[in-house]
Parts: C-alpha cells; sequence; structure tokens
C-alpha cells in the first residue's frame, strides 16, 4: 500500500492526523498522547493562523479555513507532496509505558463526560467492577489488551497503527523524552528563525513518579501490548 492508498482508505482518520504546509513545507502526523496540542498550536501560529479561543478546538478544526490543512485536501497532490525532499515529513513518539499511563491517568480518571463514561463503563464490565467502582491501572491495560488494536482509541491505540512508519517514510522523528532538543531541530529544518523561542520545555514528572511506584505488576502486560512500538522505536 502506498501513503496516498492509506490516506484514501481512512479520509476521517487522516484529515484528523495530519498537519500539511505547502509554503512551509512540512508534513505533520500526531500522536495523540505526544505533546500533540503543543505542536499543532505551533504549527498553527508559523504558518500564519490564529489560536482557537479553546485551545482544545485545534483538534477538530471546526471551521477548516482558519486552519492549517491536512493530507485529505491535498490527494491529488499526495504523490507530489511526499516525494518532495523539500517537504519535511515528521513525527513524535514516547516511551509506550509512560503514554499508557498519561492516557489512563488523563482519559480514565480525570476526563468528564459521555465519551469517556462509556469507556468507563466498558472497563468495569469486563474487571467485574461495581457501577462508579475505581479503574486501577492494571484492570485498565488488562482491558487494552482485549481489545484489537485497531478498534483502540487513538489515546492508547500503538503508535505504530497511529503512524504507519512501515507506509510513511518519515524524515525526522522526535522523541517526548528529548522534546526539546528535537522540536528545536524540526523547526529549524523547516527553515524557523531562533527556533529555540519556540520550545517551552515538556516535564512530565507526575509520570516519572507514578511509573515508579506503581508499574511493576503491568509491565509485561504493557510491553506485550506495545511490542512493535518498543522495536519500531528503539525504546
Amino acid at each position: 500500500m502506498s501513503p496516498c492508498e492509506l490516506f484514501r482508505s481512512n479520509p476521517k482518520r487522516w484529515s484528523y492526523a495530519t498537519w500539511v504546509d505547502l509554503d512551509k513545507k512540512y508534513f505533520y502526523v500526531e500522536t495523540p498522547k505526544v505533546a500533540c496540542t503543543k505542536i499543532k498550536s505551533i504549527l498553527q501560529v508559523i504558518s500564519g493562523y490564529s489560536l482557537p479561543s479553546r485551545l482544545n478546538s485545534i483538534h477538530y478544526r471546526e471551521h477548516k479555513k482558519d486552519f492549517v490543512r491536512s493530507i485529505v485536501d491535498y490527494l491529488d497532490e499526495c504523490e507530489a507532496i511526499l516525494s518532495n525532499p523539500s517537504v519535511l515529513k515528521f513525527c513524535f513518539v514516547r516511551n509506550p509505558v509512560s503514554r499508557i499511563v498519561s492516557a489512563y491517568k488523563d482519559k480514565i480518571l480525570t476526563s468528564e463526560g459521555k465519551f469517556w463514561d462509556r469507556y468507563r463503563s466498558s472497563i468495569r464490565a469486563f474487571g467485574g467492577l461495581p457501577e462508579n467502582g475505581f479503574i486501577s491501572l492494571e484492570t485498565f491495560v488488562s482491558w487494552v489488551e482485549s481489545v484489537p488494536d485497531a478498534e483502540r482509541d487513538i489515546h492508547w491505540r500503538s503508535q505504530f497503527a497511529l503512524l504507519r512508519p512501515d507506509v510513511i517514510n518519515y524524515d525526522m522523528l522526535g522523541k517526548q523524552e528529548t522534546f526539546d532538543e528535537d522540536l528545536e531541530r524540526i523547526l529549524q529544518a523547516i527553515g524557523i528563525m531562533e527556533p529555540r523561542n519556540w520550545v517551552r520545555g515538556r516535564q512530565n514528572e507526575s509520570a516519572t513518579i507514578y511509573l515508579q511506584k506503581e508499574l511493576s505488576s503491568v509491565l509485561p502486560v504493557i510491553y506485550r501490548i506495545y511490542s512493535k512500538d518498543f522495536d519500531a522505536f528503539s525504546y
């Protein structure tokens, strides 16, 4: 499968996941729970657009004319864009362990609304928990493993499945663990003067502390779930 066939096969997904600017010459594929709000916000401003009043709206691009385009807007030019060596194709990844912990803390323990309540109900049913019962990390991870990767929410779907490095030939792959340095290199590669001015540091100390205290029992399951991520992205 070529990248363009991939994008045509699921335009809804790739319309959401990709950010493309042919003037600034970049092609970015997001990874949820890997600084994607920050990266999109920077690209939005760099490309000459205003930030939305509610920053989370940047993911949905309700009024497309006010946002950076996606690759789905350029399907007729897709092959030329992706084969153009002057268009920087980049993405970011994260250690699968800290990523799934972040998803658990953010989406399962904290996020409100019917969308996330449906997941919590499903997890409780899977774990035999009472209504409104506490969902442990162990129960969540076991439930994630029980769901086929293609059917998982994008916040805990494998990064390999989201980014498809087997199909898309990325020029640069940044890591959250070295976010400042990698983002600076990427911005510099697309011609941004003083790229350091755009970098504000990504710290994740709470997740690190949490990992040290709570993870020993679920690590083997996480390694099993995300074996492709560990291999493909050298974790």
